[in-house]
C-alpha cells in the first residue's frame, strides 16, 4: 500500500512539474518576444493587472468560503434518534463535510482568482477609462459608464449572486451532515445556529440581488429591441419603476431576514418577504411592461415614442460617426459635354477594368513562378506613375510551405530553408495589353517595375498567409465519441472562420515559425542563368526574432512550439533567432491585444521596402441608445447574421515591415475616447499620425469594414425626423448584384427565384473627382437603392451613393450624393438586366461559353463623372483546363445606351466621340532587359533589387509564357478570325473558328507549361 501510494505521489508530482514547466515556458518565451519584437509595456501591464486581480480576488474568495464553511462545520448538534434511512443520509452528508471544508475554499479561490485575471483588460478600462464627453438623456451619466463599467458591474454582481447561491447550498449540506438540519416527520427542522447562519446568507444574497436590479436600470438604455434601441415609453414608465420597487423589496427582504434571526420570531416572514420580492419582479418587470406596450403604447405609438426615437437616432448616428456625413444633391445633366468629360480625364483613365478575383487567378498563373510561392489576395492602392496618380492592384508573392511537395515538407525545409516570399506583383487597375493580359508595373524574380514600386529589399518574412489545417479539423466537436460528421464547409467559409480566429488567438501557431541566423543559408529565389536554374541563397539580417541562446532557451521554445527538432538541431548557433507571429493580423493582435484587427492587411512600397498596413478598430456593444449592427459571419453551420457592435471606430493604423517585422502604431482618430484610454494605459505605443513618414501616410485607406457598417446603418439613420423614422418611408439599402458564381451551382429553374442569389454589392476603391471638383482622389464608393419595408426587399433604381475619402487632410470624410427625385436613375441590377437583354452581347456570351472556356463577368462599377453616371462591366474569358482569365471586352452603359468595345477607351469613343482618352503606348518590356544589382548586403551571387526598366515607357508588360509553341500562333490566328466573324455578324463562321480555337487551347493545355 505504501509503495503504491509512493508511486501515486511521484506521478502527481511529475504531472504538477510538467504543467508548471509548460506554464513557465509560455511565460518566459512571451516575455522574450515582447522584449525583442514588441512593446514590453503590454506584457508588464497585463502581468501587473493580473497579479493584482489574483491577489485581491483569491484571498477574498478564500476568506468568504473558509469562514462560512468552518463556522458551519464547527460542531455536531445533539438530536433525537433517527430512523435508519435518515441516519444513513446524515452519515453520508457528514462524510462529505471534512473534504469540503479542506479543499473547497482553496480550490474555488484559485479557480476564481485565475478566472478574474482573464478579464484584466475589462477591469483596467473600468478603472481608468477616459470619458466620452457625452451624457445619456435619462440618468445624465457619461457614456463611458456604459461602455467601461456597466458590463464589469453586472459581471461582478452576477458572480457574487451565483457564488452565494452555491455557498448557501453547501452550507445547508454541512449543517445537515452535522445534524443542525434534520429531516423527519415530513418536515425540516433547523437548529438556532443553522437558522441564523442561513438567514444571514439570505440577507446578503438579497442585498446583492437588489444591487443587480438597480444596475439593470441602466441596461435598459443599452439593450432595447424593436423599432429603436434603448429605453422606450414602457421601459421608462413601467419597467424601470418595477425594477426600483423590486430592488427596494429585496432590501426589505434582507432586513426581514436579519430581524427574524432572533429567537422566538418565525422565519416564515422572511420567506414571505422574499416571495413578494420575486413575484413583484416577475410581474412588474416582465408581464406589466408587455401589457402596457400593447394597450397604452401601440394605440398612440408615434406620440408616446417620439422623444425616445429622437434620442435613438441621435445616439446611433454619433456612435457610428454618421453625424459627420455631408449630404448633397447630385446633379444629373444627362449627356455631359466633351469639355466636361475632358476635365475628368484623371477619373476616366483610372476606371478599373480588372476585378480582384480574375486578376488573382491571372497573377497566380503568371507570377507565382514556383509551387511554393503563393499570392493570396489582391489589394487596391494608388501610386504616382509618370507624374500621375494611378490606381494600382497589388499582391505580395509570399512563401507558403504547405504548398511544397509532400516529400519536401520536412522540418528543415519548412523552418530553415523556405523562409520568405519575394517581391510584389502589381498591375494598373485601368490598363490592359492587347492580348487581354494586365498591364504589369511590377513583376518577375528578381522584381522589376516602375520607380514607385522599385524594391531594394523584396524579401517577405512576415505576410498574410494563414497555414490552415485539413478539412474539419478546426471543429473540436468532431473528435467527441459518437459525434456526427459536420457538413463540409465551402472554402471561403473555412478561410473566413480561420481569419476570424486571428483576433482570438494569443498562442503562436506551432507550424508558423522560422529559425534564422543558423549555420545554413536560406533559399532566396530561383533564377535562370545560361539556360540552367540557379538557386540564390541568403541569410536573414533583420531586427525581428528572439535570440535562441543556449540549451535551456531552446528547450523552452521547443516546448512552447511543440517542436523537439528545435531543441536537437545542429544548425542552431549563438546568433540564431526564432521568428514568431509572422501572420500580420496575429502579430498585430499580439502586439496590441486591446484592439480588434482587420483580417485583410494590404502591402505598400515605401522607400524600397514592403510594408503591411493593418487596420485597428475599437468597438463596443454597450453604447446607450445605439442600434446594434448585424454582420454575416461564417460559422461551422454556414453563414449566419450575428450581432457585432453598436459603436465602431478605426483610430489606429499598424505599419508592419515585411522584412524585419517592426510594428509601428499610428493614431488617425485622436477623438476616439477608447483610443485615448489605450494611450493612457500603454504610454509610448500609439503615436500621432503626424509622426508617420509622409510616404506611409500617402497609402492610408478608409477601411472597408467600417465603411460597410456605416453604409448599413445610414440606410435607416439618414432619417432624422421621428415621424419619418417611425414610418420608415425612406429606407435605403446597399445596391444588389446577382451572384453568378453561386448561381452556377443551382439548377436553372431556381435561378431567378432564389433570394440569396442577390447579394449586396461590396464597396470598392476608385480614383475619381468628386462632383464639382476636377482633381481625382482615392476613395471608397457604394451605391444605395430604395428599400421596401412591406416585402422586405430593395427596389433596384439608384437613390444615392456614399463615398469615403482616403487622401491627405480629407481622410475620413464621408459624403452622400442623392439622385434627383424627378427622374429614375437606373441601379446596378437594372443595368445588368439591360446588358443581359442586349442581343449582340447575349449572342457573344453564349458563343464564348462553349468549347472548353467560360465567361467571367466582372463586378459592375458605378462611376460618377461630369454630373452623370457611367456603368462599367469588364468581360473576361478563361479556359476551363488552365484558368488564365483574359480581358476581352468592356461594357459601358450610359443613359440606357449599352456599348460593347475592346477597351474602355473605345467604348467612350463610341459613346461621346473619338479621342476622349489618349490610347496607351505599347508597354511590353524589351527582351533581355538588364537588371541593376541592388544592395549586395546578405545575398550570395544574387540580384535583389528592382531597378526601373529602361525604355520609352516605364510600365512593364506581362512575361511571355515559357515554352510557347507554334500552337500559340495558330490559336492567335483562329482568335482573330473568330473576332472578325463576330463583328461581321457571321455566327456560323464564328462558331467554326471558335471550335478550332477551343481544340488548340485544349492541345496547349496538355503541353508542359510554366
Amino acid at each position: 500500500m505504501a509503495v503504491g501510494r509512493r508511486w501515486l505521489y511521484l506521478f502527481i508530482g511529475l504531472v504538477v512539474f510538467g504543467l508548471a514547466f509548460v506554464g513557465w515556458a509560455e511565460f518566459y518565451t512571451d516575455w522574450l518576444w515582447y522584449c525583442s519584437d514588441a512593446y514590453p509595456v503590454v506584457f508588464w501591464r497585463r502581468l501587473g493587472t493580473q497579479a493584482v486581480l489574483l491577489v485581491v480576488a483569491a484571498p477574498l474568495l478564500y476568506a468568504l468560503l473558509a469562514l462560512n464553511l468552518r463556522y458551519a462545520a464547527r460542531d455536531r448538534a445533539v438530536t433525537a434518534a433517527l430512523d435508519d434511512e435518515q441516519e444513513e443520509l446524515h452519515r453520508w452528508l457528514d462524510s462529505m463535510v471534512s473534504p469540503a471544508v479542506r479543499w473547497l475554499p482553496p480550490s474555488v479561490a484559485l479557480v476564481g482568482g485565475l478566472a478574474a485575471t482573464q478579464g484584466w483588460q475589462t477591469w483596467l478600462m473600468a478603472l481608468l477609462g477616459e470619458p466620452f464627453g457625452v451624457k445619456d438623456p435619462r440618468y445624465g451619466l457619461d457614456v463611458g459608464f456604459y461602455v467601461y463599467r456597466l458590463g464589469a458591474m453586472q459581471s461582478l454582481l452576477g458572480l457574487f449572486n451565483t457564488l452565494l447561491l452555491a455557498l448557501a447550498a453547501v452550507i445547508a449540506m454541512i449543517y445537515a451532515g452535522r445534524r443542525h438540519i434534520c429531516f423527519g416527520g415530513g418536515e425540516v427542522t433547523f437548529s438556532r445556529r443553522a437558522r441564523g447562519h442561513l438567514l444571514v446568507l439570505g440577507a446578503t444574497l438579497m442585498v446583492v440581488r437588489a444591487s443587480l436590479l438597480w444596475v439593470r436600470r441602466y441596461q435598459l438604455l443599452v439593450s432595447g429591441v424593436g423599432l429603436f434601441p434603448g429605453a422606450g415609453w414602457a421601459d421608462v414608465h413601467v419597467r424601470q419603476p418595477a425594477l426600483v420597487l423590486s430592488a427596494l423589496l429585496a432590501i426589505a427582504a434582507a432586513l426581514t431576514c436579519l430581524w427574524v434571526r432572533r429567537p422566538g420570531r418565525t422565519a416564515k416572514i422572511a420567506w414571505w418577504a422574499i416571495g413578494v420580492h420575486l413575484a413583484v419582479h416577475a410581474v412588474g418587470a416582465g408581464i406589466v411592461p408587455s401589457v402596457a406596450q400593447r394597450l397604452l403604447v401601440r394605440p398612440n405609438e408615434i406620440e408616446r415614442e417620439t422623444p425616445y426615437m429622437r434620442q435613438a437616432v441621435d445616439f446611433t448616428r454619433r456612435a457610428f460617426g454618421l453625424d459627420r456625413v455631408k449630404v448633397e444633391d447630385a446633379k444629373a445633366s444627362g449627356s455631359p459635354s466633351r469639355s466636361e468629360l475632358a476635365a475628368q480625364s484623371g477619373t476616366l483613365s483610372n476606371v478599373r477594368v480588372w476585378d480582384h478575383r480574375p486578376l488573382l487567378r491571372t497573377f497566380k498563373q503568371l507570377q507565382e513562378i514556383r509551387q511554393y510561392y503563393d499570392i493570396v489576395d489582391v489589394d487596391s492602392d494608388r501610386y504616382t506613375i509618370d507624374g500621375r496618380a494611378r490606381q494600382v492592384l497589388v499582391a505580395a508573392r509570399e512563401m507558403n510551405q504547405s504548398q511544397l511537395d509532400d516529400k519536401a515538407r520536412s522540418w528543415l525545409n519548412q523552418h530553415l530553408e523556405y523562409t520568405h516570399g519575394y517581391g510584389l506583383v502589381a498591375a494598373l487597375a485601368g490598363g490592359s495589353r492587347g492580348d487581354g493580359q494586365p498591364e504589369l508595373v511590377s513583376r518577375d524574380l528578381p522584381p522589376r517595375g516602375v520607380p514607385a514600386l522599385a524594391l531594394s529589399e523584396p524579401r517577405i518574412y512576415f505576410g498574410e498567409v494563414i497555414l490552415m489545417p485539413a478539412e474539419n479539423n478546426d471543429d473540436p466537436r468532431a473528435m467527441l465519441p459518437g459525434a456526427q460528421t459536420p457538413p463540409k464547409a465551402q472554402a471561403d467559409e473555412r478561410a473566413e472562420r480561420w481569419r476570424r480566429r486571428l483576433n482570438d488567438s494569443t498562442e503562436p501557431d506551432s507550424s508558423d515559425y522560422l529559425l534564422v541566423g543558423t549555420s545554413r543559408d536560406e533559399f532566396d529565389y530561383p533564377e535562370t542563368v545560361d539556360g540552367r536554374e540557379v538557386q540564390r541563397r541568403t541569410k536573414y539580417a533583420g531586427k525581428a526574432g528572439v535570440p535562441l541562446g543556449g540549451f535551456m532557451r531552446r528547450l523552452l521554445f521547443g516546448v512552447r512550439l511543440h517542436s523537439p527538432e528545435l531543441v536537437l538541431t545542429s544548425f542552431a548557433g549563438p546568433r540564431s533567432k526564432v521568428l514568431l507571429h509572422r501572420q500580420i493580423t496575429r502579430r498585430c493582435k499580439k502586439v496590441a491585444p486591446f484592439l480588434v484587427w482587420d483580417t485583410a492587411p494590404y502591402p505598400v512600397v515605401v522607400d524600397g521596402r514592403v510594408q503591411w498596413i493593418c487596420e485597428g478598430y475599437t468597438m463596443s456593444q454597450s453604447y446607450p441608445y445605439s442600434q446594434i449592427h448585424y454582420e454575416q459571419v461564417a460559422t461551422p453551420r454556414g453563414w449566419r447574421w450575428t450581432p457585432t457592435w453598436n459603436y465602431l471606430r478605426n483610430p489606429v493604423k499598424a505599419v508592419v515591415d515585411a522584412y524585419d517585422g517592426t510594428v509601428k502604431l499610428y493614431v488617425v482618430d485622436a477623438e476616439d475616447p477608447l483610443c485615448r484610454t489605450y494611450q493612457r494605459l500603454y504610454p509610448g505605443m500609439l503615436k500621432p499620425a503626424s509622426e508617420a513618414p509622409a510616404a506611409v501616410r500617402e497609402h492610408f485607406r478608409y477601411p472597408q469594414m467600417l465603411f460597410r457598417t456605416q453604409i448599413d446603418m445610414f440606410g435607416r439613420y439618414h432619417m432624422t425626423e421621428p415621424g419619418q423614422f417611425y414610418a420608415s418611408e425612406d429606407l435605403w439599402a446597399p445596391a444588389r448584384e446577382f451572384d453568378r458564381e453561386l448561381a452556377a451551382q443551382r439548377p436553372q429553374k431556381q435561378l431567378r427565384s432564389t433570394p440569396d442569389l442577390y447579394q449586396p454589392m461590396a464597396p470598392y476603391y476608385i480614383m475619381m473627382g468628386l462632383p464639382g471638383e476636377t482633381r481625382e482622389q482615392f476613395m471608397l464608393l457604394s451605391a444605395y437603392t430604395p428599400f421596401s419595408q412591406r416585402d422586405k426587399s430593395p427596389r433596384d433604381n439608384m437613390i444615392a451613393y456614399m463615398v469615403g475619402l482616403c487622401d491627405g487632410p480629407r481622410y475620413g470624410e464621408l459624403r452622400v450624393y442623392r439622385m434627383p427625385k424627378d427622374r429614375t436613375v437606373y441601379g446596378p441590377l437594372q443595368i445588368e438586366a439591360l446588358i443581359d437583354q442586349d442581343e449582340t452581347i447575349s449572342q457573344l456570351l453564349t458563343l464564348w461559353d462553349k468549347g472548353g472556356s467560360r465567361v467571367i463577368r466582372g463586378h459592375l462599377l458605378t462611376v460618377p463623372v461630369a454630373n452623370t453616371l457611367l456603368y462599367v462591366q469588364p468581360l473576361y474569358l478563361e479556359a476551363e483546363q488552365k484558368g488564365l482569365p483574359e480581358l476581352k471586352r468592356v461594357v459601358v452603359v450610359h443613359e440606357q445606351r449599352v456599348v460593347l468595345a475592346n477597351s474602355f477607351a473605345e467604348a467612350l469613343d463610341e459613346l461621346f466621340g473619338a479621342g476622349l482618352l489618349a490610347k496607351p503606348e505599347p508597354t511590353t518590356a524589351p527582351a533581355n532587359q538588364p537588371d541593376t544589382p541592388a544592395q549586395a548586403g546578405t545575398t550570395s551571387n544574387a540580384v535583389v533589387g528592382a531597378a526601373p526598366l529602361v525604355g520609352a515607357s516605364p510600365l512593364v508588360g506581362a512575361s511571355p509564357l515559357v515554352g510557347a509553341s507554334p500552337l500559340v500562333g495558330a490559336a492567335q490566328r483562329e482568335y482573330d478570325a473568330w473576332d472578325d466573324a463576330v463583328r461581321a455578324g457571321d455566327w456560323a463562321s464564328a462558331q467554326r473558328h471558335r471550335d478550332e480555337l477551343g481544340r488548340l487551347l485544349r492541345q496547349m493545355g496538355q503541353s508542359p507549361g510554366r
